[in-house]
This record gives C-alpha cells, structure tokens and sequence, in this order.
C-alpha cells in the first residue's frame, strides 16, 4: 500500500521545520516535509508515502497530475483541493500558469511586503515569466470571470478527478476547505471532509499551518481510513 497525496503548499508542508529555502526563509523547500500530514499518515500505516503536492498549485494542475499517474491497485490517493479562487491556466506552449487572486492587487502592495515578494517571484519563475507579466495576466483574467463561474468550474475538476479514480479502482480521501460552496456545484460533493481551511497553528511565516494542524489532519484521515 502506499499513500498517494496532490495538493497545494499545506499539503506539501510548506514552512514546516524541515521545508524551508536556505535561501529564502518565506519559501518551502526542494522537497515536500516529512511532517506533513500525508507522509504522517503513511508513517502510522507503516506504507510508502508519495507526496506530489506543490506550492500553489490550482484544481487543474491538481487534476492533470491525478490523470496522469500510474497508481497501484492498493494506493490510497489523498487530495487537498486548493482556494476557489487558485487557477491554472495554459499557454500557447502548454506551460501553467497558477495565479491567485491577490496577484491582482497593485504591484506596490504585493511587493513592499518580503513575503508577498518572495511568492511572487516564485510563482513567475515557475510559469517562466516575468513578475509583471504575471501580474497582468491574473489582473486581467479575474476582471472578466466572476466567482460563481471559478466555482463551477473547480466543482467540475473535482468530479472529473473523482469519477477517474473510481474507474480505476483506486481509493480517495478528498479533502477541501469551507470556501468550497455546494450551492454553486452542479455535481456531487466528493469531499470526506471540509475543513482543512480552518489552522491551528501556524509556521514562522505566518501564512501556512503548523505541526498542530498536520497531526489533526493526518487524525482525521487515518479515522476515515
């Protein structure tokens, strides 16, 4: 058996004592955390764990992984769906490109703040742009989508991914966080549980969950389990 886990930078770990850049003290590091919640679960299941969570990762590029990957019949996928507000978009030469919401925001204020800097520069590096033009490209897309439209289409993503790994058989544990409205989902609602949005502690930076909240995530799973 072994714990298969997609998701954004919580899952990943991001910030935990050993998923920290030497080179930045507000980015992770190379390597998702063994403090996490998914390789805590695996520990305590004493199985192999794989972590193919990433920081920032949207619903898209969480779907494309889990439909591109070659399970084994006795893998427990678990999943953390992102913020509604997360999205993947493509290029013309199929790269991603994750924004998020407060990449809109004037350059000034996403800039004077080390964190809002350090994060910026990461997700452009990533999408192999420049800081600007990733700017543009989120201040433009979330000007002509409204949120019930994010909303459907994240709940479709989800139901997509749900729907493939019934079909090959493999086990999930969907998780997602409160923002996720079941009034604007035009399909079921796979998630196990909701509340993965909800931190009881937080890292050095400020901005993503401690140990606390690992272990209780990885308590509620291995409940499910």
């Amino acid at each position: 058996m072994r714990i298969v886990a997609f998701g954004p930078s919580e899952m990943y770990g991001h910030g935990l004592a050993d998923c920290i850049s030497s080179t930045d003290s507000y980015l992770s590091g190379p390597e998702p955390s063994k403090l996490a919640y998914p390789n805590l679960v695996a520990t305590a299941l004493n199985c192999e764990c794989l972590n193919l969570s990433k920081p920032g990762s949207a619903s898209l590029d969480i779907l494309i992984k889990i439909l591109n990957f070659s399970y084994q019949e006795d893998d427990i996928v678990l999943v953390q769906w992102p913020s509604l507000g997360t999205v993947t978009l493509v290029s013309e030469n199929n790269n991603l490109i994750n924004i998020h919401p407060w990449m809109a925001e004037e350059p000034f204020k996403i800039l004077k703040h080390a964190v809002g800097s350090s994060l910026m520069k990461y997700q452009a590096d990533m999408a192999k742009l420049t800081i600007y033009e990733q700017m543009d490209i989120a201040k433009n897309f979330y000007k002509s989508h409204s949120d019930k439209h994010l909303s459907i289409i994240n709940w479709l993503y989800m139901d997509h991914a749900a729907l493939h790994l019934n079909r090959v058989g493999i086990r999930k544990i969907f998780a997602g966080g409160d923002s996720w409205n079941i009034e604007d989902s035009l399909v079921p609602d796979h998630r196990d549980f909701y509340n993965c949005s909800d931190f009881l502690d937080f890292t050095a930076d400020g901005h993503h969950p401690g140990p606390l909240w690992h272990n209780f995530i990885a308590s509620k799973i291995l409940k499910l389990i």
